[in-house]
């Protein structure tokens, strides 16, 4: 006979945070499986209860369970952050023997917003636990947000008033629905050095100078600087709007100098994860000093020469090449071999190279390239006028993966 299985969303963890229709189907089940605190909770006696919160570990006890109705506990909504995704495929994948149903819950965002009578709908959401996401382009454009925690947010609150974001409202839960539960509010200068439980959430409202940050085309000076080029802002503007990065994007930035596309792409992609490949030591020191000045969590740095240093990387969606040292061909042999869909773009100054990554791309068979020529001047105030002073014209050209399109996961 086929299994009735449904996974539950618990909300907070207690029967009062559930809904009236997860609470009578948990009391119908026969056989209880999900993490203990849920499990001793909210089970009862007549259940058989199983402790567990691993795909495989479920799959095996519904193997040899005799029980046909069975729940599978989650915290919070089944569809906000949760395992039940997670078990939802592996059951599909056994469907002739499971009747599959979810129930939703209350997540912890939504339990926070009643409680603190503050909208969620109009913020952003990241996620610290488990996950290394970028929240610097809510505070550009002064967006509310929040942050789901995975050790606390001492580190957050820090960097919120060293960027001059002290002033924020901040309102923080921790142990939502439980006896020790606590909710506190104020600025993040005032909450600086608040101790926070790792499992809590932070719904923020930026109060700073956000005028003055950007989320493309940078200003050079925001950056620490050495001896190391940068792509100046305005050719790193055009640059960014070519390699159309989304939310969820992987990209790679090969040859990453400062790290300034490194820095502009992980606002781009704060849902997503960037790499920034380079072999030089003081570049290597300049990206990880810009990658802490830029809240770049999501931004990996990686010590080598492409293409070898690619190899163990994710599979890309998009990739930016700074500097080849001579290794053109290969990197964009890589890129395809990594990705047949990859979506490439590549900024030179020499002619010599120019012509080499033409070559290069109509061997690998990419698409037709889109070239420009960036020339940009710059004023210089000599004396009592200001002259225009131009900087070295930079190619910027963009290709496909064998023709594919360009579009990016959001």
């Amino acid at each position: 006979m086929r299994k009735d299985i449904t996974i539950i969303g618990c909300g907070m963890g207690t029967a009062e945070s559930m809904t009236g229709k997860a609470l009578a189907l948990l009391q119908s089940a026969q056989l209880v499986f999900g993490p203990e605190r849920l499990v001793k909770t909210l089970g009862n006696s007549r259940q058989r209860i199983c402790q567990g919160y691993q795909a495989n570990e479920l799959m095996e006890l519904l193997r040899t369970a005799t029980e046909e109705r069975v729940a599978v506990l989650v915290s919070g909504d089944s569809g906000f952050y949760s395992a039940a995704s997670i078990y939802a495929k592996q059951l599909a994948e056994a469907k002739e023997m499971y009747t599959l149903r979810i129930c939703p819950g209350v997540s912890s965002l939504s339990y926070l917003s009643a409680k603190t009578a503050q909208a969620w709908s109009d913020a952003a959401i990241y996620s610290l636990h488990g996950r290394a996401q970028n929240y610097y382009a809510s505070l550009c454009s002064g967006e509310k947000f929040v942050l789901l925690g995975g050790k606390g947010f001492e580190e957050v609150l820090q960097e919120l008033c060293d960027l001059g974001f002290g002033g924020s409202e901040v309102w923080i839960g921790e142990q939502l629905g439980y006896a020790e539960e606590k909710i506190t509010h104020g600025s993040a200068e005032q909450l600086r050095n608040t101790k926070t439980d790792p499992l809590s959430l932070m719904l923020v409202k930026p109060l700073g100078n956000g005028s003055i940050l950007r989320q493309c085309g940078i200003a050079d000076d925001a950056f620490v600087r050495g001896d190391v080029p940068i792509t100046k802002s305005e050719v790193r503007a055009v640059t960014m709007s070519r390699l159309a990065v989304g939310h969820r994007d992987v990209v790679y930035d090969i040859g990453a100098g400062t790290g300034s596309i490194s820095v502009e792409a992980s606002v781009a992609a704060a849902y997503g994860a960037v790499y920034a490949i380079e072999h030089n030591e003081e570049a290597l020191q300049l990206i990880e000093k810009n990658k802490q000045r830029f809240l770049c969590r999501n931004l990996q740095i990686i010590k080598g020469m492409a293409p070898e240093a690619m190899a163990e990387l994710p599979v890309p969606d998009k990739a930016f090449i700074g500097g080849s040292k001579g290794a053109m061909r290969e990197i964009l042999k890589t890129l395809l071999q990594k990705n047949p869909k990859i979506h490439v773009v590549i900024n030179v100054t020499a002619l010599e190279t120019l012509q080499e990554t033409l070559n290069a791309l109509e061997a690998l068979e990419y698409s037709d390239p889109e070239i420009s020529q960036i020339a940009v001047s710059r004023s210089v105030k000599r004396g009592k006028y200001h002259m225009m002073e131009g900087l070295n014209p930079v190619y910027v050209i963009t290709a496909d993966g064998n023709g594919t399109s360009t579009q990016s996961k959001g």
